[in-house]
């Protein structure tokens, strides 16, 4: 985070000599950056405060108002084609399936049969992360101008800077409050309200210990406890939305490759197995 690696890094770059290619392998953390996604809510109880959110992000990129409006209509037009959610689920389909009716032995009763009974069956046609991948891909289509988003707003030897480094664009849906930077946390605040002097404290508070978890949060800061309620869907103390670029250079030719991936922790207590399994989805790439 901000007091680890170079941010968004979570580790340090790794890198490899294979032959006459230098590879390195960076894995950055999407879930310290600030989710597009959220200025596509369709959630009309949430719309005013995720323009807002939009809008406060983009101006501390010196993004200007006409660019705003811009790039908001084409998110716009996204959500008409698929709405963005705070929780994904997996796609289903559900089936009427006829019950085999026993064969009764002995005489025929003479009362007229009634029809087999009929049961529906759910099938998972697709896991929840499909429409994240469908969202990635709609993120990094020509749909969004992204050139807005990367042009550089500070540029100095040792550091350049843009809207687009602090974008997620692959689908995210929460805001790590451990590792976030200012302007991204003032964005996941402002669902709540009194997002300048929350991120004052959580910044404050962080470089001495991270917050173990939410209700960590609300009670040493009880006095925003409603905004932080507001707010609670949007943010997390643990990341689990990584990319990984692989980058591979010999001589002249370079290439690279992004794969996005969700770390998923789940409870299989009730069956036996370990307390907790973890399960990776590979979202796009």
């Amino acid at each position: 985070g901000p007091y680890g690696w170079e941010w968004p890094l979570i580790a340090e770059v790794v890198e490899l000599q294979i032959g006459s290619a230098t590879v390195t392998i960076e894995i950055e953390d999407e879930n310290a950056k600030y989710p597009i996604g959220w200025a596509m809510l369709e959630d009309e109880k949430v719309k005013r405060e995720a323009k807002a959110g939009f809008e406060a992000f983009c101006e501390w990129m010196d993004i200007n108002e006409v660019e705003i409006d811009f790039l908001l209509s084409q998110l716009d037009e996204l959500s008409e084609i698929k709405p963005f959610k705070i929780e994904f689920k997996p796609i289903v389909k559900k089936t009427v399936v006829k019950s085999r009716r026993r064969r009764s032995r002995g005489r025929r009763s003479s009362r007229r049969t009634r029809p087999p009974p009929r049961r529906t069956k759910t099938t998972t046609v697709a896991p929840a992360s499909v429409h994240r991948t469908d969202f990635a891909h709609l993120f990094h289509s020509t749909a969004i101008d992204t050139d807005i988003l990367a042009r550089p707003t500070v540029i100095s030897d040792d550091r350049q800077e843009s809207a687009l480094k602090y974008v997620g664009m692959w689908a995210s849906s929460k805001v790590n409050i451990n590792t976030a930077p200012r302007h991204v946390l003032e964005a996941a605040f402002t669902f709540g309200g009194d997002e300048v002097e929350i991120a004052d404290e959580i910044i404050s508070r962080r470089r001495i210990k991270p917050f173990k978890d939410i209700e960590q949060l609300r009670k040493e800061l009880f006095r925003y406890s409603d905004s932080i309620e507001k707010s609670e869907q949007y943010i997390t103390t643990e990341s689990n939305f990584f990319t990984i670029r692989v980058t591979a250079v010999s001589g002249s030719a370079k290439t690279s490759v992004v794969v996005a991936v969700v770390k998923e922790r789940t409870s299989r207590q009730d069956e036996g197995d370990e307390p907790e399994t973890i399960k990776i989805a590979v979202i796009s790439s």
